[in-house]
Parts: C-alpha cells; structure tokens; sequence
C-alpha cells in the first residue's frame, strides 16, 4: 500500500480503468476512444508494477468496507461463473463471441463486480459510485497532515488533520462527491492510553473543508501534585507533559482504509516517546516501521533518545528482520555530528558483534543458511555505506574501513548458498562512497578492478558481481576528479562490451554515460551519448538504455545543464517517441517530460509531441506506451477507409437493435403492467355483490343522496381503487333499475338504494 501510495503521485500511474478506455495523463483527457482505432501495446514495467500495486490496494479497500464474508461471497460468485461458462459449448457460437466467451475468464468488468458487491451486501449507490470515481476512474493519492496534542485539564486529545494532494487527486474528490449523496468519509484513529489492555478506535469524520479538528476523550486519571512541585523547582512545562502523558501512542489509519501518505510533525514534543511506545509495543509491521521512519527522522534533527530507540531494535531478534532493517538504514542516513555520530557507533558495534570474529577482530566465514540475520548484515553493509559528513560532504573513514575490509576478507568457503548478491551489495555501498582521501580511493578503485575481473575464475549468476563493479567505477569517476580513475573505469567500460552479454553491456553503456559527465560536466552529453548507443539496438536494449538516461536525469534536478538541450537531442527522442515500440516511446517520453519540467521553453516541443502521438494511428496512453506505424500508402488507406465504413454501419446496426431491443422491452413492460391492473380488479370484484352474501360477516352500507353529508361508510368506500369503485357503482345500477312503466306515487320519497359490501374473512394462522 505505501507503494502504490508513492507511486501514485497524480502523473506517474494513469487511473486503473475509464468508461470509455480513456485515454489519461496527469488526470486531464488525452484522446479519443481506443475502440475507435488502433490497437493498445503492454505498459512499461514500472507503470505495470505500480497499477499491480495500486490494483491489490484497491481490492484491500474494497474488503475492509464490505467484509471478509461478503468479499469471499463475490469471489465465489464470479468463480462459479467462469465454471459454468467452461461447461457451454463453444462450437456453436462463431465470430468474435465465440473468442470473447472462450477467453481467459479473469477479465471481469468494472461495474459489474461493483454492481454485484452493492448487491450482496446492499450498500448504497452513492456509495459505490463515490468508491469507484475516487479510486478507480481517478488518480492521484490523498495527503494527510495530522497532529494532536492532550490537554490535562478538559481530559481530551485534540486531534487535527488536513487532507491535501495532487491536482489529479482533487479532481478525484470532486467527482466521488459529485456523484454521492451525503458523501461522508472518515479516518480511524487508534489510541492506546494508559491504564487500558487494548487500544481503542475512534471515527474521525473528513468533511469537504480541508481542515478537521476533534476532541478525543481520555479515561479518568486520579490527579496529583508532581508536575506543579517540579515546575515550580525549575522544570520545562512542555518536557514534564510529554513525560507524564496518558497516552501512549496514536496510530492514524490502522487498518488501511486510505491509500494515501500521511506525514506527522517532526518537532512536536512528546511525539517521539508516542513512537519509542509503539515500536516497542505495538506487533503490526506497518506500524513499526512507520514508527522507525519517524525516529530516522528526529535522529537528523539531532535526538540522542531516538538512537538509542532505533540501535535497540536493531539488536532485537525479536523483532521482525526486515524492521530490523529498515533500523539500520534509518541509523546509517541519519548519522551525523549532531548526535555524535551515535548512529554510525550503533552500526559498528553490531558489525563487530555479528560479522567479526571476537578473536581476531576480521571477518568471519560466510553463513548465510539464517535469512533473517543476512538480510540484517546486508542492511548494515548499506547503511555504512550511507554514512557521510555534512560539513566535508565526504564519507566517514571508519563506514569506509569496514567496507573495504570487509570485501578484502570475503570468504564463502564452506557455505552452502552463494555469495553473489552480498558481495554486490558491498560492491554498491562502495560505489555511493566519497572517499575523503587519494589513499582511500586508490584501495578502492584497485579493489572494485580485481572484481571487474572475477566472474572470469568464479562465475556469478549473469554476471552480476562484474556488472556492479564496472558501474561502481564509473559513478566513483563521475564524483571524483581524477584522471587515473577515468581510465580504469573506461578499460572496465571496454571489458563490458567484449564480453557480448547484454547486463555487461547495460553496465559499460553506464559506465561511459558517467565518463561522459566526467569530461564535459554537462548531463545533456552523457544523454547523447546514451541515444546514440541506444541507435540499431533490441527493443528491449533500447528500452533499458533509455530508462538508465531517465534515472541518471534524475539526480540533475535543477541543474543549470538541463537547460541546454540541443536541436539533435530533441529530433532523436521525438524518434524514438514515433518509431519506437511501447517501452521505448513511454521511456523518450519520460525524458521529454522531465527537460520540459527543467526549462520552460520546452513546454511546446512537449505538447507537439503529445499531439503528434495522438494523432498516431494507434492511440495509447501518452508517455505510457505510443507506437506509430510507416506511412501508408494509398491503398492502405483505401482499405482503412473501408474498415472505418465497415465499424461505423457495424455500430449503426448495434445501435439500430438496441433501440429495437429498448422499445419491446418498454411495450412488453406497460402491457404487464396492464395485465396486473385487470387481474387486480377482477380479483377484488369477486367479492364485491349487490344482493347475496355468503356469510354472516356482511356489511351493508347505505348509499344516501347526493345532497346527504358523507357518512363513514361513504368515507370508507371513497379510500377503494377508482376500478373498483366504478364496477360496484355500474354493477349496482343495472340491478336497482326498474320498469320505465311503474312510476312512484307522488308526495313519496324514491327509496334509498341499498348497496352490500361482501368480503370474506379469512383464520389466522400461525
């Protein structure tokens, strides 16, 4: 989930499904219907991962709002399905229907897995149409800014969130709302205190202002006079609140309800001990590691208090390996002279308690047959390797002493599995380093070139140790100025492309790319130089060249080079925008997209571009997967043009039976409903009579003149069906009538007609 909350920035990921296959990016409509022409190509892998990612997270969602129960009642549902359509035969259907129901059986529309959930459990429409407007048809994740504080005296937690995000995010909001009634949503906040066994959950509403602020009850504490005695002698008011706080820790969104980034207040005071508390307390994963995020976080601000916390956990088998881990890194970016290089000490003595030997004081043998402790050991090689001086902006000696004896004394004899992905990782950690001085560096550069040369006598798995190290010579030689690090890391880019593999090869084109900036200290050369590598190649070769460009790119953000784009750079990436395949074209893209967002005078080379690729024949998301095809000839056209006919009387005859379709089923509709009004009101005429009754339960009501005040039978009467009541009155009629030729004597009333209502009663039952 913290995955695809980060990838989902409103840009990167496009929404994971639109009515009409829309097409999106950054939330703004990009085209016209895919199904109008051309065909769609497989999504970059990066974008493939993180609608993976955001995909699982939605279901997740969509669980906790309808339940595990129900969850697995759809699932069955849509399993059943599938079953039943493998028993029809398909022989009998042809067309493309025939394809359609023979094909694979995962694919199960939108709306219709919506419908059947809001039918199951019977939520609201609203509520599904606001769930799939925000999460579904939308992009974009929501930010949440919390921040709460106890106030002793009303016994309350005051808590405060304020809900941000992207332009692609709002513009998800607004919709979910627009298409909800009453739209409400909220977050869980969970609140452990003290004096309670379990923690207890409490419902924070969001409404449609940004800002939201609650008060939390707490449980009755017994007072005291500690803090008055101590503030009286001396004391910081704010230091003894923190101290003698009843809460001990507040976690927002336990339960995962949001995908979306949520960011605490650093400097809050007594926030720190509300974290220390649920690291230690607190068995959730999650909750651990957001809480050794946060710790990370004040150690920079210089919280002696917080190393200690994040060097216990570190040493806690207890505690899950990979929270372990994340520890050690938090230690290793962190350390710094504000705490006395605490984090780094705390990374050292664990380095020497589990990787040397006690005796000697060297490296031990390998022994990687626990997981846990080497996933561990190669977080702490990692963060030795992050550890820098921010006054010298070079690496500290002692991270850069273990590292390098660490790899002199590598020894895997007798260990059963291999050592390839350690020895890599010991491998990057030196290649991030900044050796502080030319001693350092020359042990280095010799070291990183006898293993440039080991896949020779000692094979790795696709060659990964040599590819880590030409690479790590090349990012040393674009950090560091020294001609004899230039040229040892150019034979390396030279070994690269001799030995015809494509990861070496990937490795020495990266490895020039860096010699590149080396020389010139301009980024827009090593970008040439990766385009014209790029030229003839694969389309995969291609693809993984480019998005090396687009990562390398990345760490210039803001550089004045980034301005210098030439003519040549732009006409080859508009190429391989055109003419490339999907991967290539998202990757040019993406290169695009990032000078335009550094020099502003690229924005109309940009939108030409995004213009061009939708008027491409095959309309695919922009900077997801684009492709144009030659230009055609005249015949092709000819023939497209006959296609296009072809679909457009295609979509008229559809049209034509569905409203063909509509108006039966609208006739068929109104004479069932006709048919329900006569049977009604033949079913109630049978127990309507004028002169017999067919049992002692009879009642008769007297029907006065016009002139006569409504009576309550009449009263009664008036509530019947209209139907009824004019059967029982032009029923009546014809049986009161009498003879034309016998007339009423004259000064005598005509007599009242007397009408009989017969109904029958029917015996309770049990």
């Amino acid at each position: 989930m913290r995955t695809a909350a980060l990838l989902d920035d409103g840009t990167t990921l496009p929404p994971l499904a639109s009515r009409a296959a829309r097409i999106w990016r950054g939330g703004q409509y990009a085209g016209p219907d895919i199904a109008a022409g051309g065909s769609t190509h497989a999504l970059p892998s990066n974008v493939e991962h993180g609608l993976q990612c955001k995909a699982s997270t939605v279901i997740y969602m969509l669980e906790k709002r309808l339940g595990p129960d129900v969850m697995q009642k759809v699932l069955k549902y849509f399993a059943g399905l599938h079953v039943r359509r493998n028993k029809k035969d398909q022989s009998s259907r042809a067309g493309p229907s025939a394809e359609v129901l023979a094909s694979n059986a995962r694919w199960i529309h939108t709306l219709q897995m919506f419908d059947h959930c809001r039918a199951t459990v019977n939520l609201g429409k609203g509520e599904v149409n606001s769930f799939l407007e925000r999460w579904v048809y939308g992009a974009g994740t929501p930010k949440l800014a919390v921040g709460y504080v106890v106030k002793r005296r009303k016994n309350v937690m005051e808590f405060a969130v304020k809900l941000e995000g992207s332009n692609a995010a709002a513009a998800a909001d607004r919709a979910a709302l627009a298409v909800a009634r009453n739209h409400r949503t909220s977050v869980t906040v969970r609140m452990r205190e003290e004096g309670r066994i379990d923690a207890n959950d409490h419902v924070v509403s969001l409404g449609t202002t940004a800002w939201q602020l609650m008060e939390i009850p707490l449980q009755p504490r017994p007072k005291d006079r500690r803090p008055k005695t101590i503030i009286e002698s001396g004391g910081d008011p704010e230091l003894i609140a923190a101290m003698d706080c009843p809460v001990h820790y507040v976690r927002v969104d336990p339960e995962f309800e949001w995908m979306g980034n949520i960011e605490q207040p650093v400097k809050q005071i007594g926030l720190e001990s509300m974290m220390a508390q649920m690291l230690e307390r607190e068995k959730d994963v999650v909750a651990q590691t957001v809480a050794v995020e946060f710790l990370g976080r004040r150690v920079e601000n210089g919280s002696m208090s917080a190393v200690l916390v994040l060097d216990k956990c570190l040493n806690s088998e207890n505690t899950f390996c990979r929270v372990r881990a994340e520890a050690a890194i938090a230690l290793g970016k962190s350390a710094s002279a504000k705490t006395q290089w605490g984090g780094l000490n705390a990374l050292v003595r664990h380095y020497r308690a589990n990787q040397c030997d006690a005796d000697t004081g060297k490296p031990k043998q390998n022994d990687f047959r626990d997981l846990a402790k080497t996933i561990v050991d190669e977080a702490v090689i990692t963060a030795l390797g992050l550890v820098v001086d921010s006054e010298t902006k070079r690496s500290h000696p002692d991270a850069l002493e273990i590292l390098i004896e660490r790899l002199t004394y590598n020894d895997n004899e007798g260990n059963p599995q291999s050592d390839d992905g350690f020895v890599t990782t010991i491998i990057d950690a030196l290649a991030r380093s900044l050796p502080p001085n030319a001693a350092t560096l020359s042990t280095i550069v010799e070291l990183l070139y006898l293993y440039v040369q080991r896949d020779e006598r000692f094979p790795s798995d696709d060659m990964c140790v040599t590819c880590a190290a030409i690479r790590a010579l090349g990012l040393l030689s674009s950090s560091i100025e020294s001609k004899e690090l230039r040229s040892i890391a150019a034979k390396g880019a030279e070994l690269g492309f001799v030995l015809e593999k494509q990861s070496a090869f990937l490795a020495a084109a990266d490895t020039k790319m860096y010699l590149e900036y080396a020389k010139s200290k301009n980024v827009i050369d090593s970008l040439d130089f990766m385009l014209e590598c790029a030229k003839d190649r694969p389309t995969a070769t291609q693809s993984a060249l480019l998005w090396s460009a687009y990562d390398y790119l990345q760490t210039f953000r803001g550089s004045p080079s980034l301005q210098t784009v030439t003519p040549k750079v732009l006409k080859e990436l508009r190429d391989f925008v055109l003419y490339g395949g999907a991967e290539v074209a998202s990757a040019a893209f993406s290169i695009i997209s990032f000078l335009a967002s550094n020099d502003l005078s690229l924005d109309e080379v940009r939108e030409a571009i995004a213009i061009a690729i939708k008027r491409a024949g095959d309309q695919v998301a922009v900077g997801v997967a684009v492709h144009q095809s030659a230009p055609r000839t005249a015949e092709e056209e000819a023939k497209r043009a006959e296609k296009e006919a072809k679909r457009a009387r295609k979509r008229e005859r559809e049209l034509a039976k569905r409203s063909a379709r509509e108006a039966e089923d609208l006739h068929a509709a109104e004479q069932r409903r006709r048919d329900a009004e006569a049977a009604y009101v033949n079913a109630m005429a049978e127990h309507v009579e004028d002169t017999q009754t067919y049992s002692e339960h009879t009642g008769t009501m007297i029907t006065p003149g016009d002139d006569a005040p409504d009576t309550p039978a009449t009263i009664g009467m008036k509530r019947e069906r209209e139907s009824v009541k004019s059967f029982v009155e032009t029923d009546s009629a014809v049986k009161a009538e009498v003879p034309a030729a016998v007339e009423a004597p004259a000064g005598e009333e005509p007599p009242k007609k007397v009408k009989k209502l017969t109904f029958k009663l029917k015996k309770p039952t049990a």
